[in-house]
């Protein structure tokens, strides 16, 4: 009987851990504490009646033979985070890929429930750290925030050069294969016209630094510019 017990009581301390170290900044209230009508019952060495609940995520059955397991999966109770670093960080294994020909983009924009059609993103919201969906249908949306199309219209103020904020260096001769592959397909989204004739890249004009356009043939400051470019 006391190595039954012992046993227990090891089993009773790994959960306890396991529980303390994923949700160690939760915030436990005395509501939390309350003992449950499903709380295991253990006694100690000494006689002592000790109860063991599962809150906060986890979850606890009990078969038969009266076996009970603590497993994680359950409903939060109260707010918790989970803190990793870059020696302690959070993995998940075995995530299944989504293909995109058989997705549903339309998901309800409530609180995300299983057995519900569609796909979301997950998202971090940085002022609190709370993680968020977002559509899938919203995500563009959401990116061209942080990449807006451009177009500048005007007259060079310095002849062969023209001004233009937020565009991106050019160089696709680049020794970066990564660099030179960006310039192509950041080429390939650029227009530009000089008093409404649309030029080409490398034959008229070129990008070799960012937020300028460098002319092959020296502009002339009553030329009427007109640039677009689009993330």
């Amino acid at each position: 009987m006391m190595r039954k017990t012992n046993s227990f009581k090891l089993a009773v301390v790994a959960v306890g851990m396991l529980a303390i170290g994923t949700v160690s900044a939760q915030t436990t209230t005395a509501t939390d504490l309350v003992k449950q009508a499903e709380a295991v019952k253990s006694v100690d060495n000494k006689g002592t009646i000790n109860h063991v609940q599962a809150l906060n995520g986890l979850t606890q059955s009990t078969n038969a033979d009266n076996v009970t397991t603590f497993q994680l999966g359950g409903t939060l109770v109260a707010p918790t985070t989970i803190t990793t670093d870059a020696t302690n960080y959070f993995a998940i294994q075995g995530v299944e890929r989504v293909e995109i020909s058989g997705a549903n983009a339309e998901v309800p924009a409530t609180v995300a429930t299983l057995g519900t059609g569609g796909i979301s993103l997950m998202v971090r919201d940085e002022a609190t750290g709370e993680v968020k969906k977002l559509l899938a249908e919203d995500a563009a949306k959401f990116l061209s925030l942080f990449n807006r199309a451009i177009r500048e219209e005007g007259t060079p103020t310095t002849p062969g050069t023209f001004a233009v904020a937020g565009l991106p260096l050019m160089n696709p001769a680049s020794a970066n294969a990564i660099e030179a592959a960006e310039a192509e397909s950041n080429i390939a989204k650029l227009f530009v016209y000089r008093n409404g004739v649309k030029l080409n890249y490398g034959t008229d004009f070129t990008v070799p630094t960012a937020d300028e356009i460098t002319f092959t043939l020296a502009s002339a400051v009553t030329d009427i510019i007109e640039v677009q470019f689009t993330n």
